[in-house]
């Protein structure tokens, strides 16, 4: 079974036949569209001393619908953790994640797997972090052994004008030609993370050793990131107010 770190957590799988349905909503998140994609291997994590496994479907619901980032991320978690554990369960107290991505189905996962399943105290990207391909990265360490790998997706595996459509939609400046090709984008990724090989997903998982300084506490970074986001609001408002007068 694979287990490995990245992005973020697991899915309660719907096993049919034929795979498991999944609904995913359009790129106006109005309407919603079914595509079956095959099971997928849950996420395992030792908590406590108890293991948890965190399936695909359990993700998608903590996350609010079926997100291909999402699955993209559980996909290089799994890729990640098996490359530094083999097949042992990871305890949440040996794991240390960083992410280079602000997307959202990708910090829900992250909050998932190391915080748990609280909606309250889910994650924020700190102000500055683009998302794009040259970001979809997710450092994974595994404090007991000072090793660490990186898992970056293939820029191959996604279209390239994805992300700018993708705001595009969240702006509503996006075309009714340009909605139906992100529309799709979103059903060939969600097919394609869950079913192209890992390793032509992201590349070969190599562990590397490093040293490591410095501690942060719990909750640290959420207060460290709630601080940026404020800060960035006031200047945004100063800015608006001088540009009144």
């Amino acid at each position: 079974m694979l287990r490995k770190l990245i992005l973020t957590i697991s899915v309660v799988i719907i096993s049919t036949a034929a795979g498991w349905s999944a609904e995913y909503a359009d790129s106006n998140q109005q309407k919603s569209h079914t595509v079956q994609t095959p099971p997928l291997n849950p996420l395992e994590i030792n908590i406590n001393g108890q293991n948890q496994a965190i399936t695909l479907q359990q993700a998608f619901a903590f996350h609010g619908h079926t997100c291909p980032a999402m699955t993209t991320a559980y996909r290089a978690l799994q890729h990640g953790i098996q490359a530094l554990y083999g097949d042992t369960v990871p305890s949440r107290q040996d794991l240390l994640v960083i992410s280079l991505t602000p997307a959202g189905g990708a910090k829900d996962l992250l909050d998932l797997l190391m915080k748990g399943n609280d909606v309250n105290s889910k994650t924020w990207a700190p102000p500055g972090m683009v998302n794009d391909l040259d970001g979809f990265k997710i450092m994974i360490i595994k404090k007991s052994s000072s090793e660490a790998v990186d898992v970056k997706i293939n820029p191959a595996n996604f279209p390239a004008d994805y992300f700018q459509l993708k705001e595009k939609a969240r702006n509503n400046t996006i075309t009714t030609e340009e909605k139906g090709r992100l529309n799709n984008y979103l059903k060939k990724i969600l097919i394609g993370s869950a079913t192209t090989p890992a390793d032509l997903l992201f590349g070969a998982a190599k562990p590397y050793k490093l040293i490591f300084w410095g501690n942060v506490e719990s909750g640290e970074m959420d207060r460290h990131i709630r601080n940026m986001r404020r800060a960035e609001k006031a200047k945004q408002l100063l800015e608006e107010k001088k540009g009144a007068h």
